[in-house]
């Protein structure tokens, strides 16, 4: 489908829609730690060189992420955080990711 170097690839787009959890855990001040889980369907297409001007799908599934935020609280509901994420596809598995 491509090459390692991805030369064959002119295009991709990713999109994906889903739900996000998140409980904080520990907060101090403006501060705080949380843990969530965000599931989503996930579509990814690519145009390949030698068929410009055309997007093919090459990966549907639904995805899911655990994922571990450290943030600091801005202005009202407004959060600035840094997350550690882990991605794994649930159904159709596909093992190139």
């Amino acid at each position: 489908m491509g090459s390692n170097t991805g030369k064959l690839v002119v295009a991709e787009e990713m999109g994906e829609v889903g739900l996000s959890f998140k409980v904080r855990v520990y907060e101090l001040s403006r501060f705080n730690v949380s843990l969530g889980i965000n599931t989503g369907w996930y579509q990814q297409w690519i145009m390949l060189s030698s068929n410009a001007g055309i997007y093919n799908l090459v990966h549907n599934c639904i995805m899911i992420r655990p994922e571990c935020n450290i943030g600091w609280r801005l202005i009202g509901k407004w959060n600035i955080e840094l997350g550690l994420f882990y991605q794994t596809p649930l159904y159709p598995s596909y093992s190139g990711y």
